[in-house]
């Protein structure tokens, strides 16, 4: 029984509330064996929560162990709170989104979005308004996404602003690739970019199929990112509104599109893509990413866990292994590793103050021993 008290309330009056551990199903919870380990981690755990009542207040991060980014898809347009699990039925898939996160109450800074979308007429777009998150943002369901460290993947529904299409990531350490797929009968096969949470900068270059941007979402010594990324097939149209927003459209059925971030230089993206995607395509990627993560999964190996018990092992696993972020770049003029002291000292604090590096120190991994020589070591406040 579920009671509701509102002394001004009239007849129709609606209210939202929740039910926990609440399952029916005939599947079993025995034991079960799956391929890898990666099959078990659910990236959306912790993701039912609001800020008055934390079930974890997690970002679903698809992401390399100790990664430079987290790229999660969002429900809540241009807000810390990215993603709730409870609110797909009356909250909209807004987007995929660069993050660097520790924590809602830290707060965000170096985001950048993108969108699927099969509902604008590009050649009719002439504002910002004609391409804002109400026009891109979709209806959803979770039983059509795939949320694990290695990759998310959603397909969107009919009616919605993204019929027809499906849209899957998987990274790397600075970037990743990202694969949209459109239905032959896809009205429109479009990719929309935003930065909704702070001024920046948007550039096509239709000779190299490439794209540039600045995104200038930054705090607490975090001033901007630069993007750098391309597309694997032509795109027939391409718009800048507001020097931020911007849509592509193709003809062709399946486009990959890679992107590179830095915190350094524009420059430093480019190279950033040319260390980690230039060679990779989309499979490749997955396989290696993939095997990163089990590489520090199968550290721990436990026998008699129910399925339930491994998808919690697991899953804790990677949450545990996301931090301390690494926030290091190596340019290519210099050879040396440019660390961002402000963002390696927000992310090792918060997450230092948790355990984690407690943790981590019992089951240390190459990225947690790596050596960095001092000889090629630049501490640098990011730019």
């Amino acid at each position: 029984m579920i009671s509701f008290d509102d002394q001004n309330a009239k007849a129709g009056k609606t209210f939202d509330d929740f039910i926990d551990d609440v399952k029916l199903s005939n599947s079993s919870t025995g034991t079960t064996s799956a391929a890898n380990k990666t099959d078990y981690v659910n990236t959306l755990r912790g993701t039912n929560a609001t800020g008055d009542f934390s079930r974890g207040l997690n970002i679903p991060a698809t992401t390399v162990p100790n990664g430079f980014n987290f790229w999660t898809p969002a429900t809540n347009y241009n807000s810390n709170l990215v993603y709730e699990y409870q609110n797909n039925g009356d909250r909209k898939f807004q987007y995929m989104t660069v993050s660097h996160e520790p924590s809602i109450w830290v707060g965000d800074r170096g985001t950048w979005q993108f969108m699927v979308n099969t509902s604008i007429d590009s050649s009719k777009v002439s504002s910002g308004s004609d391409i804002d998150h109400t026009k891109y943002a979709s209806d959803f369901s979770h039983e059509n996404e795939t949320a694990k460290p290695q990759l998310y993947s959603i397909a969107f529904p009919d009616k919605s602003n993204a019929a027809g299409a499906k849209m899957s990531l998987t990274p790397s350490m600075h970037g990743a690739i990202t694969r949209f797929q459109f239905d032959n009968n896809a009205k429109n096969k479009n990719v929309v970019f935003d930065s909704s949470r702070a001024d920046g900068n948007l550039e096509f270059d239709a000779t190299n199929n490439s794209f540039s941007a600045i995104t200038k979402d930054g705090n607490n010594g975090m001033h901007q990112m630069y993007v750098y990324g391309t597309f694997d097939k032509p795109y027939q149209v391409s718009k800048v509104e507001n020097s931020k927003q911007g849509i592509v459209s193709f003809k062709d059925n399946d486009v990959s599109m890679k992107v590179a971030t830095s915190f350094v230089s524009a420059k430093q993206a480019q190279k950033n893509y040319e260390l980690e995607l230039a060679n990779q395509n989309f499979n490749s990627l997955q396989q290696q990413t993939t095997s990163e993560w089990e590489k520090i999964m199968n550290k721990v190996q436990v026998k008699g866990a129910t399925h339930n018990q491994l998808v919690t092992l697991y899953s804790n696993m990677y949450r545990l292994y996301m931090y301390p972020n690494f926030y290091g770049e190596t340019p290519a003029q210099t050879g040396s590793i440019v660390i961002h002291t402000a963002a390696l000292w927000k992310n090792l604090l918060l997450k230092a103050v948790k355990c984690t590096l407690t943790m981590v120190s019992g089951i240390p991994t190459e990225q947690h021993g790596r050596p960095i020589p001092s000889s090629h070591l630049i501490k640098k406040q990011i730019i």
